[in-house]
């Protein structure tokens, strides 16, 4: 090998060194062996590559072939490289995948960026590795051609035409086709990209916990199980109002013990109402909880993340609502352009559908992240509701509290509030820790604001006594990174899952309910309260007690979670590996535990792989047109 090519071995070889230690030091156990195996052969793919690559450079001294061969080349490392330092930022092993998250839920401007970026670090990459390949290779032909004849001197200079032409033929079609291969894979929907990384196949004929191909064995039927409701009131024709916060946990909330005094018009609020202790959203990140709330439908429908691309039925609760002559709303601060939730909504019985960039206006943000302050949502809210008439139905969502926490000046309890620009979604530099805990609880308090002039406008209008008001959040948070992430979406664990929920009900007073309900359930729970009949596509009952709670997170990561008595059951369906938590003794689940070889353990697993397997073919199979419901 020559020096150019022993470099670029070496380089490689250092990068793949790296990884592995990083994988040591980082990663759980089980994937350890199985991520250095899949490493230690990109390793050898790429020296290969090299090896194979500087002869065909030494096969032509054109340099556009040689430009052609090494930008070929600069790609696939470019690749390497980048899914390396996303797997290490993310957490997660699905490279191509992985990739194409990223750039997808960039703002525009940051999409150009990434992509005019990566194009000129190849082309540039392709040119220096063309110029020193030349640089090392032609010293060698020079020394061959001092050693032939001149009639075999003048052939290797000159080439035979035909030898010349089937070169770049051969050279043309195979750019070509890795061209249309890179293209195919740019634009092919996340959902349909199989398979994504060899760890992932690897990990699922190796790992021992899981061996089993798992298939619906018996749907779980509504008629099958009998339930005990913990909510037994009724309240017919009453007007239904949910105020939907985002990324709030219960933990962060002084009803249910935090230490600071952020929100009194919700304290206020909760003494009119059923406090839940241990409520669970569906999923973890919004494009998936909010859609889940508000049809009753889990939003898991296969391996890769749902961008709402297949068409199902699905009735959410004001389609109800419109039948029986109420009024309807939907008026968000939130751009629901974000994650193509937009085209999941069936609006056409909404009276009024408003988010952020309805009007052509917006507070702060970019891309698909555009937003309006709350104080804007809450006006355009009373607006609406000075000249209409009871019942009504209404859906706000507020944002504040939602990474970057932005609200308007003259809102900040807590101070100081600002954080550098060491400070981003995915880390909170250490000197900016205390700040940015000030900024989230200035966020809740500025969000508690909107709130109570929403709720003293319901009362001035005498619509808040004889309606029914959910209060609620659609996933938690978090500043501190219990279980190796930030803020939400990554997980499936409490601070991420557990929210606050307060649901006032005429007639009833103050109670708390500590039984587990899940968020799947409080749209059946408000239909069952009007004496309505809950539609056969929705998945959630009345809340009961003794319920099954399945959750899921499939942003970056991809984990499934099953809750049932005081056992907490995870999976993560990246590596198939399993944690369990004793949610008793255990609450903030710190403490995996060692159960896999249990009983109890294996069919709480397999049961939660079932229903994972349900969700799947009850979409790609169309099972709701058969009446089967998996619950």
């Amino acid at each position: 090998m020559d020096r150019f090519t022993k470099i670029s071995a070496f380089m490689f070889s250092l990068i793949s060194v790296i990884a592995i230690f990083i994988l040591i030091f980082e990663s759980n156990e089980k994937i350890i062996m199985l991520a250095t195996i899949v490493i230690i052969s990109n390793m050898g793919l790429m020296i290969l590559f090299i090896l194979i690559f500087n002869n065909l450079i030494k096969m032509s001294r054109g340099f556009f072939v040689s430009f052609v061969v090494w930008t070929i080349f600069s790609t696939f490392a470019y690749w390497y490289i980048v899914s390396m330092i996303l797997h290490y930022r993310y957490g997660s092993f699905l490279s191509l995948n992985g990739i194409y998250f990223f750039i997808i839920t960039r703002s525009l401007y940051r999409k150009i960026l990434m992509f005019s970026g990566s194009a000129v670090l190849i082309i540039l990459s392709g040119l220096i590795l063309s110029h020193f390949a030349r640089e090392q290779t032609h010293p060698v032909i020079k020394k061959k051609i001092k050693k032939i004849e001149k009639k075999i001197v003048s052939r290797v200079l000159n080439f035979d035409k035909k030898i010349i032409k089937r070169k770049f033929e051969i050279s043309g079609i195979t750019v070509l086709f890795i061209l249309f291969f890179y293209l195919i894979i740019l634009f092919i929907p996340t959902e349909h990209i199989g398979g994504a990384s060899p760890i992932v196949d690897l990990v699922k004929v190796f790992n021992k916990d899981i061996g089993k191909n798992y298939t619906v064995t018996d749907p779980y039927m509504r008629e099958d199980i009998e339930y005990k409701k913990l909510i037994d009131t009724k309240s017919p024709n009453s007007s239904v109002i949910i105020i939907m916060l985002e990324s709030v946990s219960r933990d962060r909330m002084p009803q249910y013990g935090y230490n600071r005094s952020i929100t009194p018009n919700i304290d206020k609020f909760s003494k009119d109402s059923i406090l839940f202790n241990n409520t669970f959203s569906t999923s973890t990140h919004s494009d998936y909880a909010q859609p889940s709330f508000l049809s009753s439908r889990y939003t898991l429908i296969g391996n890769h993340r749902n961008f709402f691309d297949l068409d199902y039925n699905r009735t959410f609760l004001w389609d109800v609502l419109k039948k029986e002559n109420y009024t309807t709303a939907y008026i968000s601060s939130q751009d629901d352009d974000w994650a193509n939730m937009v085209k999941y909504y069936d609006t056409q019985n909404l009276d009024r559908y408003s988010y952020s960039i309805t009007d052509g206006e917006y507070n702060y943000g970019t891309g698909n992240a555009k937003k309006d302050y709350d104080e804007v949502t809450i006006n355009k809210t009373t607006t609406w509701l000075e000249n209409i008439s009871e019942p009504l139905f209404l859906y706000v969502n507020l944002q504040a509290t939602h990474y970057p926490y932005s609200y308007p000046e003259n809102n900040s309890l807590f101070m100081p509030d600002n954080v550098s620009k060491n400070t981003d979604y995915f880390k909170i530099a250490e000197e900016d820790y205390g700040n940015s805990v000030n900024r989230y609880d200035n966020s809740l308090y500025y969000v508690d604001k909107q709130v109570g002039v929403l709720l003293d406008f319901l009362k001035k209008k005498d619509i808040y006594n004889d309606s029914i008001i959910v209060l609620t959040s659609d996933h938690g948070e978090t500043l501190e990174p219990v279980h190796g992430h930030l803020r939400h979406g990554f997980g499936v664990y409490r601070e991420e899952n557990m929210v606050p929920m307060f649901i006032k009900i005429p007639g009833e007073s103050y109670k708390i309910v500590n039984d587990n309900v899940r968020h799947l359930d409080v749209i059946p729970t408000v239909l069952d309260i009007l004496n309505l009949s809950i539609p056969r596509e929705m998945q959630g009952i009345p809340m009961s007690e003794d319920q099954e709670i399945f959750i899921f997170s499939q942003n970056q990561n991809f984990k499934i979670s099953l809750v049932k008595d005081d056992l907490k059951y995870i999976i993560d369906m990246n590596d198939y590996t399993t944690e369990a938590y004793n949610l008793t003794s255990d609450p903030y689940e710190e403490k995996n535990l060692e159960i896999r070889d249990s009983i109890i353990f294996k069919e709480n697993r397999d049961r939660l792989l079932d229903w994972y397997n349900c969700q799947k073919s009850y979409y790609t199979e169309k099972n709701w047109t058969n009446e089967i419901i998996c619950i």
